[in-house]
């Protein structure tokens, strides 16, 4: 019963209480090599990668060689999101001219506590500081992905006539 026990928990309970009970701040910082691991766990798992364009996951090689060219170019930013000390999600900026394409997924535990809204606005105050001349941020969002509709929304962003398409202009130009 014990082994079936520890089967049944992953010991984060304490985690998700704190992070629903208290509002702070996201912090992000640039992701590292050590980051990518954790990443990859919560990029395969099957509550995540289901709305992702290519739904299928991919092997950790496969996942350190993208994680290593990402963390070298200059055209995208990936960024760990904390709160309270605790990694909570994946951000990632690729940055075509003066605009930005934001991607996020969540450690798959923490699914359902509005902390997707709260990588998002982190994540356009992060442009705002970091690359002043962005003045639009885009997301991909599949239809089927309600969470993520309503994420984007609550953070600003409004759907634009393709269907998939949300943006948020964050500077006027």
């Amino acid at each position: 019963m014990q082994r079936i026990g520890f089967d049944l928990v992953d010991a984060r309970g304490i985690d998700r209480v704190v992070l629903a009970m208290y509002r702070g701040p996201v912090v992000l910082r640039p992701v590292t090599g050590g980051d990518a691991d954790r990443a990859w766990a919560w990029r395969n798992d099957p509550l995540t990668h289901r709305f992702f364009r290519n739904p299928a996951p991919v092997s950790l090689a496969e996942h350190h060689a993208w994680w290593n060219d990402a963390m070298r170019s200059r055209e995208r930013r990936i960024l760990m999101a904390s709160r309270f000390g605790s990694d909570i999600g994946v951000l990632r900026f690729d940055f075509e001219d003066d605009i930005a394409s934001v991607s996020i997924y969540l450690d798959p535990a923490l699914h359902g506590l509005g902390l997707g809204t709260a990588l998002i606005a982190a994540g356009d105050a992060w442009l705002r500081v970091h690359c002043p001349s962005v003045f639009k941020s885009v997301a991909t969002v599949l239809e089927s992905n309600a969470a993520s509709k309503k994420a984007f929304a609550a953070a600003g962003y409004r759907q634009t006539s393709r269907v998939e398409v949300w943006e948020k202009l964050l500077a006027v130009i």
